[in-house]
Order: structure tokens, then C-alpha cells, then sequence
């Protein structure tokens, strides 16, 4: 089950992670409001559970409120990598000194870490023409992914050493995340570093295997791009009344136990 952009990012900030202030929005006047006092600017996007927005025209750098708006009536109606947009997703610009790019998957046994220093819309084609900027790494669960081992593995990407520590930091604090959430995908896309040298999840894709995610909110996830079942549908809606622990508290646990 894929989570929509403003649910990863509300578990992400909630976990202290840095992420860029934003709010989703259903029109373009409400799209407009959320960004009225950022003098920095905004960025519009639509709320759809998958990747490769920027590259369909569905991601919009604005300056001010009427260009927020403008963005907002444009996107929202549209058809993008085959979702319906319904809403958009208005986030406060950052003034990005480097893109870089991190994810975690649990496709197979162990889980797999991958960085590089190209992050952006970009990044398929990195991987695709240049293979070996985007560097993968086993994890062992029973480590996790402690800051010098992050550390170390930003190193091999020839990254300035002094940024190394803060994103040392916000790597094993993204992997928790990853493993808190019981998901088998974290992807942060880009992974910003700002003109302060500060580092900010400025794009965020999350596939989980927890339904509670979705939970008072069926058009934020989608399997496999099909509506939810019945069972899917009655599963969440038990899961919002009734639930007596947070997500968080559910740690992924090793294959077969």
C-alpha cells in the first residue's frame, strides 16, 4: 500500500525528522491560503501515491499566492501517471544548496539502503546511464543502521566532509522511521541539504504493509493503482475506531517470526 506525500511527511516530522512545512489542499483557493505568509515561496504538488510527478508536469515552483492558485487549478482534475488528482500537496520552498538521493526496500532479504549525491527527478537516469553513483548496501537488522555506518557509506559518494554528520544523523533516523512503520519502501527523493547546511526530507514516497496509515483517509493509498476492496475498506475502518497502539509501536520483525 502506497501512502500519499502528506502522510509520509506528517510520520516523518512527527518522528523529529526535518521536513518542509506543507499542508494538503482540495481547491485552489484553499491551495493558495496554506502558502498566503511564505515569503520564500512554494511548491505545488499533486497527491497521488507514486513517483515521477516532476517529470509529468505535476510539480509546480511558485512565488507567490496567485501563482499557487494558478498551479492548484491547473493540476488538480488532471489524470497524472494514471491517478486522478484530487488534491494537491503545498509545501514551503527551500533554498536547496544539493539534491541528494536515499531509500530503503525490503523487496528480498536484507533490506537494502541506497544513497547518491545525484538526488532529483533525475535520479532513474543516473542509475540507468551511471549505476555506480548510486551505491547499495545490505543492512543487517540486527544493526540497523547506526550514524557511523551511514556516515561511512555518504563518504564513498565524495560528498563535502562537513556535511557528513547531519546527514549521518537524519539517515538513521529515516531508517527508523522505515522499520517503525512496517514499510518495504522509504524513499526520499530528494534528500536536501540547504544553503544553512541543514538536512530536510524534501520529497518522500512510503509503500507500507499497515493499513492504519490510511485510516479516515481511503483516496491517500492505493495497491497496485485498483480502489480499495471491501474487506480493505472494512479493515481500515475497524482499525480507526478501534486501534490500541501506534504504528510506531509495531516494529518489523525478521522474516518468519
Amino acid at each position: 500500500m502506497r501512502v500519499t506525500e502528506d502522510k509520509a511527511k506528517a510520520w516523518l516530522a512527527a518522528r523529529g525528522i526535518s521536513t518542509p512545512r506543507g499542508r494538503a489542499a482540495g481547491s485552489p483557493a484553499a491551495a493558495a491560503a496554506v502558502a498566503r505568509d511564505w515569503d520564500s515561496g512554494a511548491v505545488v504538488k499533486a497527491l497521488i501515491p507514486t513517483g515521477r510527478r516532476g517529470k509529468a508536469g505535476a510539480v509546480r515552483i511558485c512565488r507567490n499566492g496567485s501563482e499557487v492558485e494558478a498551479a492548484a487549478a491547473d493540476i488538480i482534475g488532471t489524470v497524472v501517471n494514471g491517478y486522478v488528482v484530487k488534491q494537491v500537496y503545498v509545501e514551503q520552498k527551500i533554498d536547496i544548496a544539493k539534491e541528494l538521493y536515499l531509500a530503503f526496500y525490503l523487496e528480498n532479504f536484507p533490506p537494502q539502503m541506497l544513497v547518491s549525491a545525484e538526488g532529483g527527478v533525475e535520479i532513474e537516469t543516473v542509475h540507468s546511464e551511471r549505476p555506480a553513483a548510486v551505491l547499495a548496501n545490505a543492512i543487517n537488522p540486527l544493526k540497523g543502521v547506526p550514524s557511523w555506518d551511514a556516515i561511512a557509506q555518504w563518504e564513498k559518494t565524495q560528498l563535502d566532509s562537513r556535511f557528513l554528520p547531519a546527514l549521518g544523523q537524519i539517515t538513521t533516523q529515516l531508517y527508523e522511521a522505515f522499520v517503525a512503520s512496517n514499510a518495504s519502501m522509504l524513499e526520499i527523493n530528494p534528500l536536501v541539504i540547504d544553503s544553512k547546511g541543514q538536512c530536510l526530507a524534501v520529497g518522500a514516497m512510503m509503500a507500507t504493509d499497515d493499513l492504519s496509515f490510511a485510516s479516515g483517509n481511503e483516496d491517500s493509498m492505493a495497491a497496485e493503482g485498483r480502489p480499495l476492496t471491501e474487506l480493505e475498506r472494512r479493515v481500515i475502518g475497524v482499525q480507526a475506531g478501534c486501534s490500541e497502539e501506534p504504528v510506531g509501536s509495531r516494529i518489523r520483525a525478521g522474516p518468519g517470526t
